[in-house]
C-alpha cells in the first residue's frame, strides 16, 4: 500500500508541475503575443505617418511588417491594399482588401476601399454593395454614405440617393463643408 501512496503522490506532484509549467508557457506566450501586437501597432502608426508624407512605398513596407507581426487585425492588410489602390495597382489592392475581410468580414474600411476600387473599375453595382456594407458596419462613416449616395444616383435610384446624401449630411464632420454643400445641391437636383 505504501508503494501505491508514493505513486499517487508522485503522480500528483507531476500533475502540479505540469500545470505550473503549462501556465508559465501560456503566460510567456501571451506576453510575446502582446509584444507583437504592440510592435504591429507601432509599425502601423509609423506607416500612417509615411502615408501622410506621401511616401507610399515606405508606408506599405511598414504596413506589411505590422501584418506579419499581427495577422489578427483587419486594419493592416486594408492599409496595404490602400497603398496599392492609390498606386493604381488594382489587382493587388483587391487581394489585400479581401485578406482584410477574411480577418474581419465587417471591417468597414476594407468594404469602403473595395467600393472605391470597384468604382474606379466602373463596376457601379458592386461598388454600391461594398459601400452599403461599409455603411451597415459603420453608419456614421461619412465618406461611405456619400459614395453610396453617388452610386444610387448613377444607377438612377433617386430616392435611395437622397436618403444617403441626407445621412451623409447628418454625420459629416465640420471640416466637410464643401461636400455637405455639394450633397445639398445634389438633393435639390434629385428632387426635380
Amino acid at each position: 500500500m505504501k508503494l501505491t501512496t508514493i505513486k499517487r503522490q508522485i503522480f500528483v506532484i507531476f500533475v502540479i508541475f505540469a500545470q505550473i509549467f503549462s501556465s508559465q508557457m501560456c503566460a510567456e506566450s501571451k506576453s510575446e503575443d502582446m509584444n507583437s501586437k504592440f510592435q504591429a501597432t507601432e509599425k502601423n502608426n509609423e506607416g500612417i505617418r509615411y502615408l501622410q508624407a506621401k511616401d507610399i512605398g515606405k508606408a506599405k513596407e511598414l504596413f506589411e511588417e505590422a501584418f506579419k507581426l499581427d495577422g489578427t487585425s483587419p486594419e493592416y492588410p486594408s492599409n496595404i491594399g490602400y497603398c496599392y489602390l492609390i498606386s493604381n495597382q488594382l489587382d493587388e489592392a483587391e487581394k489585400y482588401f479581401k485578406k482584410s475581410l477574411n480577418v474581419d468580414s465587417r471591417y468597414f474600411r476594407a468594404h469602403y476601399n473595395m467600393g472605391v476600387l470597384l468604382q474606379t473599375k466602373g463596376d457601379i453595382e458592386n461598388a454600391k454593395e461594398s459601400y452599403a456594407k461599409a455603411v451597415n458596419s459603420n453608419p456614421s462613416f461619412p465618406e461611405a454614405n456619400y459614395n453610396l449616395a453617388l452610386m444610387y444616383m448613377r444607377l438612377g435610384q433617386k430616392k435611395s440617393a437622397i436618403e444617403y446624401f441626407e445621412k451623409f449630411i447628418s454625420v459629416a464632420s465640420p471640416d466637410m463643408q464643401q461636400p455637405v454643400k455639394d450633397a445639398k445641391q445634389r438633393i435639390i437636383e434629385l428632387k426635380k
